[in-house]
């Protein structure tokens, strides 16, 4: 049907075929685009949540690490020995007190043996911490008192040495005999559940009225211990969130304190699977091996409450000096929950979207149609319609078949305006010539019937540009001349040369010999015609080669504009993906900016925090304050009641039997002195060190408070630039689409240049036609050659 139709129906099937084409092409191209770039922006917020998830258990992990860290720095040799010798000067001190008092309320009551027993027994009984007790030398080196085996007593020790070769008793002597009358000694001693001997620190002091050199000492590991297992404490109570927890395992897999199940400590953990067939705690200490700063672990775990399995991101991280390894894990369903939400409402957006959008497009698709239409009508369809009616006039001018013509209307400055005004003057000329022509041959008819009637005083007046014709009149006319007063001989045979001719054959010849001046003439036109005919003749195959030549010619031309309107097609659609890619990376650029600017408003809850924690602090250290004074009321307390309780059991062993009953309650009072003594003491460094960790923690509270400042201004200057960026990508939008419209003009010139080339073809034709008919006109005539 298309090979059957008008030009015009032609290029309107092609343009909606093509527009057609383009716009499904472009309608998948935008939907693959909106699909992708959703995709991309959901696939980029899930690693964006999950990465930041992650950090989050790192941070927490790291605040963990710092804790049992700030214990171990409690541990080196020097600090654990300085806190052993505080403790135990303190504990020696406290003895002293108790002795002193006992010794200067007793000593003009009971004899010198007495006392000494008296005192002694209050040496004896004497204990502190766990296994905290004090014995005594005399400046000889001979045990005078032993609380923890009494069959030293009475036996001197002065030669006794440690594995290093160092003189245990001999150095305590020492140090009691000095100027000073007391000083440390450190030594290795056995200790129980250790094969190698243990370093122990010992302070030494003398008591003065019987010259005792009274001793009490510890075990450094014990106090390493004590740290450690401090840490884990602190670490299993530390908690953030709702029900976020720590738990703490060694490289043997070993449980040490966990926030969660405390029945899981100190059992093996080696074969432990979750819900998907992954060793937990195989995985836990391999990452914490591999990697010192720690690294991320995934695995599915139950939810309290909730049936099935759920997945969960844990950090953990090893701390090399106690081969400890910590973490904590948080479960991943929400950011999987707001990914599914997210995916949702997407392609909600994108399909509603994609609606509006082919509605528009189809809208547009018909509005350009149509206006289309009317612009081809306007500037290539009616002047095409009116320069072929101009041209169809013309050959049936020329063709005799109408008697007039007029010139077409000139009405565009384009290829078929030049054509129309070539036409007009090829008009204007073959009018003049065949109007000359017409005047000429109407004025020989009229000789030739006024000679046919046998009158010869008339003669042929017109001219015209017709050289042939003109020099046909001048013969006629001296054939006239000639004819006038002649007598020839052979009439009948100028009558049938004549009548030859008449016949369009002109081959036949006359003999001039008897047929006069006539004759010769005859013969001359009959040179005359036929060389009219052989130039008619040459002149048609001339404009027929001609013409092949012009429809060869035009065809090229056709086939260059149909080449270049293709090309020009391919450019727009380049140009056009370009405008949408910019179009993208501007809408990219302002998400970016809502991203940052959501990250200041973040930035800024976070500094306000900062500052409510860095207050909080303050109110801890008030806190702190008050329990110190309190601990210390405590300590006084237990001080009077342990004297009370030596009074006590000083009467009740000053009663005799009947006061053993009341002699066993006054030494557990004494206990309990003693107890709430230590327990007073031990608050009291946890006091102090929350006092530490306060002050250490509003630090890092101002530390945060000009972080967060400092981010707030790099927000802001981000912000700026992804604002110039996003104005950036909407100019050259801008640009871009100009260049657009302007090859889609020229593509449309393009199309209108191709149809104009094939309209061109297809008058080659015809004139081709037209010069076929003319040689065949002209051998339908006799002549020679």
């Amino acid at each position: 049907m298309i090979k059957k139709g008008s030009i015009k129906n032609k290029l309107m099937a092609i343009f909606t075929i093509a527009i057609v084409i383009i716009s499904v092409g472009f309608i998948t191209e935008s939907i693959s685009s909106l699909n992708a770039i959703s995709k991309s922006f959901i696939d980029r917020t899930s690693v964006f949540a999950y990465k930041t998830k992650e950090k989050e258990v790192k941070n927490y992990v790291s605040l963990a690490y710092k804790t049992m860290e700030n214990y171990y720095s409690r541990t080196s040799k020097e600090k654990i020995q300085k806190e052993v010798e505080n403790y135990l000067q303190e504990q020696t001190e406290y003895l002293f007190s108790i002795l002193n008092s006992e010794y200067e309320a007793n000593k003009d009551l009971l004899t010198k043996e007495e006392l000494q027993n008296r005192l002694k027994s209050i040496i004896r009984a004497s204990k502190f911490g766990k296994a905290g007790y004090f014995f005594g030398y005399d400046n000889k080196g001979t045990s005078v008192v032993h609380g923890s085996n009494q069959s030293y007593e009475g036996k001197n020790l002065i030669h006794i040495k440690d594995k290093n070769g160092v003189y245990i008793v001999k150095n305590i002597v020492k140090a009691g005999t000095s100027s000073k009358g007391e000083g440390f000694v450190t030594y290795h001693w056995e200790k129980p559940g250790y094969k190698e001997l243990q370093l122990k620190v010992t302070f030494v002091k003398t008591f003065k009225p019987y010259g005792w050199i009274l001793v009490t000492g510890s075990y450094v590991n014990d106090v390493s211990e004590k740290i450690k297992q401090e840490a884990l404490a602190a670490i299993s109570k530390m908690g953030y969130g709702q029900n976020g927890y720590f738990w703490v395992n060694d490289s043997k897999h070993i449980v040490k304190a966990h926030g969660k199940d405390p029945s899981i400590v100190g059992k093996n953990m080696i074969d432990f699977k979750d819900k998907k067939g992954i060793y937990i705690y195989r995985e836990i200490v391999n990452i914490a091996n591999k990697n010192k700063e720690g690294g991320i672990l995934n695995y599915h775990w139950s939810k309290l409450n909730e049936k099935g399995v759920h997945k969960k991101i844990s950090y953990v991280k090893k701390f090399e000096p106690w081969d400890l390894i910590i973490g904590t894990g948080v479960y991943a369903d929400d950011i999987e929950q707001e990914v599914l939400i997210m995916e949702e409402e997407t392609s909600k957006d994108v399909s509603s979207k994609i609606v509006t959008f082919i509605i528009m497009l189809v809208l547009m698709l018909i509005v350009i149609l149509f206006i289309i239409l009317i612009v081809m009508n306007k500037i290539i369809f009616k002047p095409l319609n009116r320069f072929q009616d101009g041209l169809l006039n013309f050959f049936k001018y020329v063709n005799k078949e109408q008697d007039d013509i007029d010139l077409l209307k000139v009405e565009s400055n384009d290829e078929i305006g030049n054509m129309t005004s070539l036409i007009n003057d090829n008009i204007s000329k073959t009018k003049a010539i065949t109007d000359q022509d017409d005047t000429l041959i109407d004025n020989v008819k009229e000789i030739v019937n006024h000679v046919g009637n046998g009158f010869l005083d008339k003669r042929i007046t017109s001219s015209t540009n017709n050289e042939s014709l003109e020099e046909l009149k001048s013969l006629l006319n001296t054939m006239l001349d000639n004819l006038n007063g002649l007598v020839g001989n052979n009439i009948n045979a100028l009558s049938d040369v004549l009548e030859k001719y008449a016949n369009r054959d002109f081959t036949y010849k006359i003999d001039k010999s008897n047929s006069g001046k006539i004759g010769v003439d005859i013969v001359n036109m009959n040179r005359m015609i036929t060389k009219i005919l052989q130039d008619n003749q040459k002149d048609g195959l001339s404009l027929q080669t001609r013409s092949n030549e012009l429809t060869t010619n035009v065809q090229i031309l056709n086939e260059n504009a149909n080449s270049q309107a293709v090309s020009l097609e391919e450019t727009a659609a380049s140009i056009e993906e370009i405008t949408s890619n910019i179009r993208q990376t501007s809408e990219k650029a302002q998400v970016m900016l809502d991203i940052s600017t959501q990250t200041q408003k973040s930035s800024s809850m976070g500094k306000d925090l900062a500052t409510k924690t860095a207050t909080s602090m303050d109110e801890i250290n008030e806190t702190v304050v008050n329990i110190n004074e309190a601990i210390t009321v405590i300590d006084q307390i237990a001080f009077q009641t342990n004297i009370l309780s030596l009074n006590a059991a000083v009467e009740a062993a000053t009663a005799g039997e009947s006061g053993k009953g009341f002699a066993v309650v006054a030494q557990e009072v004494r206990n309990l002195a003693s107890r709430s003594a230590e327990a007073a003491k031990e608050i009291k460094a946890l006091v102090e060190m929350a006092t530490v960790r306060a002050n250490e923690g509003k630090e890092v509270s101002s530390a945060m408070i000009e972080g967060f400042n400092e981010l707030e201004n790099n927000i802001s200057e981000t912000s700026n630039l992804i604002d110039d960026v996003s104005n950036a990508a909407k100019e050259q939008s801008t640009g871009i689409s100009q260049i657009s419209d302007a090859v889609n003009q020229l593509d449309k010139f393009t199309q209108q240049n191709a149809a104009v080339a094939d309209k061109t073809n297809s008058i080659a034709m015809e004139t081709n036609n037209i010069a076929i008919d003319i040689v065949d006109n002209v051998n339908k005539n006799k002549f020679d050659n």
